[in-house]
């Protein structure tokens, strides 16, 4: 199984972390711009465990911050545009996500929402056909027809790599164990099936600085299901909150 990591704010420090890692693993890591991303790589481009260094765009917070219909049509375009530019084997990752920012919202009531709508789907084709890797990360506590009404999930027809957040952190405070890890059992039988990645988390907090997180004892269970059911990667948010502790048993289940 290959066990892989978002990384939201790669500083120095959280991608020293990197240096734990002692099995093959990717890397998901957040960047203004390509630019960015490039000079945040090239100190990785030396670790032999690194299979992979994937962009995740993350837009100005007034804009949407996340990828989604109710971001401007002109920041969309100019960002497609970049993408598409790059060299064949470039990897990207969308984070399909209603923006964080509520006084947007209502953009979603616009003729211009579902024409952006097509947009993203158009930029899904067209990278395919030109050889750019693409990811798109989705939340599955969204009912899916509601995501894909709201323009943050698109059918894997689209030639992208779909990731699903399935976060059990918060859902632990007020469920007990077993039911989380039962619903989690019966979700990744259906991913394996629909060659899904999923995501587990949270270890580390994300962009609100305050999301609730969990230990290795919960993080092991989970990517333990996941392996059972027959799930070639998982994802964990995010390398920040990787520790010493984890790195033992994670190896032997990317192992195993």
């Amino acid at each position: 199984m290959l066990i892989s990591f978002f990384e939201e704010f790669p500083t120095e420090d959280t991608l020293a972390k990197l240096k734990l890692v002692s099995w093959p693993t990717k890397l998901y890591i957040a960047a203004n711009n390509v630019q960015q991303f490039r000079a945040v790589t090239s100190v990785l481009r030396h670790n032999q465990n690194l299979l992979e260094a994937v962009y995740w765009p993350i837009l100005k917070m007034q804009e949407g911050y996340w990828i989604s219909p109710w971001v401007d049509e002109d920041v969309l375009t100019s960002l497609f545009r970049t993408i598409l530019s790059q060299r064949k084997g470039f990897s990207v990752m969308l984070d399909l996500e209603p923006p964080k920012e509520v006084k947007l919202y209502p953009r979603c009531f616009t003729y211009s929402f579902h024409k952006k709508k097509r947009i993203i789907q158009h930029f899904l084709g067209e990278a395919g056909e030109r050889g750019i890797n693409v990811y798109t990360v989705e939340s599955a506590h969204i009912p899916l027809v509601l995501r894909r009404i709201l323009g943050v999930s698109f059918p894997s027809r689209y030639r992208q790599k779909r990731i699903v957040m399935y976060y059990t952190s918060f859902l632990r405070t007020y469920l007990p164990a077993s039911v989380v890890e039962q619903k989690l059992a019966a979700n990744a039988k259906r991913w394996s099936q629909q060659d899904i990645i999923p995501a587990l988390g949270l270890i580390a907090p994300g962009i609100y600085k305050n999301e609730l997180t969990y230990g290795l004892s919960e993080l092991k269970k989970e990517v333990e299901i996941l392996k059972k059911a027959g799930i070639k990667e998982v994802i964990i948010f995010r390398l920040g909150g990787l520790h010493k502790e984890h790195v033992r048993p994670l190896k032997v289940l990317s192992q195993q």
